[in-house]
């Protein structure tokens, strides 16, 4: 039996250290690419957007761990645009457990348990609904999970496949 012996890695050490890193020029580079893009796609949205929410009924709008983080947090890059997103829009929000979940994890760690307490408080009030995951949804979890592992080299999560299940049961969610 081999025993596994644990390493504290000091703070701030790369993860990887085998793997070269970005330089600063490199990923301010990665940066502007993706703000262009996702500035691309938010003024195409915005242009099919009335026509689609007259065409298609019952419409939600599908949240994720990193809107909650960037709104809870008034130093993050994108807490204007969460905030801006959150009153431009009146479908009711959706998101699940497993986004909860980390959610609460991640606001608990950057911002304290009060961050954490404050966003079960909404939950509570009722700002957003959860998707239960339900029995006859973990069929279609496990063929999710399986179609989207074998068409990426990345391994898929089961929040992944949770999200797209969710996608799947719902129809037409738009995703902040």
């Amino acid at each position: 039996m081999t025993l596994k012996t644990r390493t504290k890695v000091p703070h701030g050490s790369p993860l990887f250290p085998d793997r070269p890193r970005f330089s600063s020029e490199e990923i301010t580079k990665r940066q502007t690419e993706q703000e262009i893009f996702a500035q691309r796609c938010r003024e195409i949205f915005h242009q099919v957007y009335p026509e689609l929410v007259q065409k298609y009924h019952n419409w939600f709008i599908y949240v994720d761990t990193g809107f909650w983080v960037a709104l809870a947090n008034k130093n993050d890059n994108y807490h204007e645009a969460a905030k801006k997103s959150l009153s431009q829009y009146n479908e009711p929000l959706i998101t699940t457990w497993c986004v909860v979940t980390e959610t609460c994890y991640f606001l608990q760690s950057r911002r304290g348990v009060g961050a954490s307490i404050t966003f079960l408080n909404a939950m509570s009030e009722g700002l957003f609904q959860i998707f239960e995951i339900k029995d006859h949804h973990i069929p279609k979890i496990k063929e999710l999970m399986n179609k989207l592992g074998v068409a990426s080299r990345r391994p898929r999560t089961y929040l992944t496949s949770d999200f797209y299940n969710l996608v799947v049961e719902m129809d037409n969610p738009y995703i902040l």
